[in-house]
């Protein structure tokens, strides 16, 4: 049997490491923000730092089979830069549907990670992990 090309493997594993953390986004999105009453907006940017923790340890040593402390502070800067920036992006659309649209905040956060979901697999393709 055929295997798949590795870009196709590296994208499912990709994937796979963006819906378990996007499970745990939107879980402390919706902890902090039905339970502990914080702002649907500062829960996202709190959510956001706990998925994207979560989310470079398993792409980094699962995704792409880096060793944890190869260039651990390079890449993690990149990717620190490269989802500050998705953040932005994450934040405007969130808003703009839960407040524009009237899209209940967890399907907008939910809409607005698939669009960030794949800028984030395409820069930290190329930029972070360095695969071509």
């Amino acid at each position: 049997m055929k295997q798949p090309p590795r870009i196709i493997k590296i994208f499912s594993k990709f994937t796979i490491a963006g819906i378990i953390c996007a499970l745990i986004n939107l879980f402390v999105l919706f902890f902090l923000t039905e339970f502990l009453h914080v702002y649907y907006l500062i829960s996202a940017v709190i959510s956001f730092i706990v998925g994207t923790s979560t989310n470079f340890t398993i792409n980094k040593t699962w995704t792409f089979r880096e060793k944890f402390n190869h260039r651990l502070f390079t890449k993690s800067l990149k990717f620190l830069i490269i989802n500050l920036f998705t953040l932005m992006i994450n934040i405007a659309l969130l808003f703009f549907l839960t407040e524009f649209f009237h899209i209940y905040y967890l399907i907008s956060q939910i809409f607005a990670m698939g669009i960030t979901g794949i800028l984030n697999f395409l820069c930290h393709k190329k930029l972070t992990f360095s695969y071509q």
